[in-house]
């Protein structure tokens, strides 16, 4: 992917994002300059930490961003949205109707 400079972190947000080094299944690594995080674009599966899965839901429920817009940006699927707001919608009481 020659184009990382447009990746924001996962973590901070930041686009300060340089290659960091080179897996040997050929998948690139990067590294946030801002707050040091390293992670692989391409189909490598990660967990997040709880201040990113509230970023995401708070987003998605009471900024209303577009699902589309979040998947793409935060680099998460669909279904992985979906359930997490579901769950977030049981306990937050701006979410209920």
């Amino acid at each position: 992917m020659e184009n990382y400079k447009s990746i924001d972190c996962l973590i901070c947000l930041s686009n300060k994002i340089k290659k960091y080094w080179l897996m040997g299944n050929g998948w690139q690594r990067y590294k946030c300059n801002d707050c040091s995080h390293t992670f692989t674009i391409w189909w490598v599966r990660w967990t997040y930490d709880s201040n990113f899965k509230t970023r995401v839901i708070e987003n998605y429920c009471h900024r209303d961003q577009r699902a589309l817009d979040i998947v793409k940006h935060y680099w998460i699927s669909t279904r992985t949205l979906i359930k997490r707001s579901k769950e977030h919608k049981k306990s937050c009481p701006n979410c209920k109707k």
